[in-house]
């Protein structure tokens, strides 16, 4: 389907997000980031248009979007920050704190939006 394909795109956008961190290439990996939103954006609208809301659509587009809009941006972030503290250790440690925060929330919010999808519950409460 292509509201998969295109959640698809919006994960690859987010790891070659990472990979142009790691390349020191970091307009690049924001420009990625902002890509991975609009993918975001136009898988939804076309997912609600057309009605297709598949099982494997509901697990995909939460991990691309921890993926593209969690990790992306928190890796963004930090070596964007590390280097003005990087002789603040108390700095570091609430930058690195206040991204593993973020990030934490994001699994959260990946978890439950893969367990609920659409508003109806996959697992019955025990």
């Amino acid at each position: 389907k292509i509201e998969d394909f295109i959640s698809l795109l919006n994960a690859t956008f987010g790891f070659l997000a990472i990979i142009m961190i790691f390349l020191d290439e970091l307009h690049l990996s924001f420009t990625f980031i902002l890509l991975a939103i609009l993918a975001d954006g136009l898988d939804g609208c076309i997912a609600r248009k057309t009605g297709n809301n598949s099982q494997v659509g509901d697990f995909l587009e939460p991990m691309s979007d921890m993926l593209s809009m969690g990790v992306a941006p928190a890796f963004l972030t930090y070596f964007v920050y590390q280097q003005d503290i990087i002789n603040c250790y108390r700095c570091h440690f609430l930058l690195i704190s206040v991204l593993v925060l973020f990030f934490v929330c994001n699994v959260i919010h990946a978890a439950l939006r893969s367990l609920y999808g659409a508003g109806q519950p996959r697992v019955k409460p025990s």
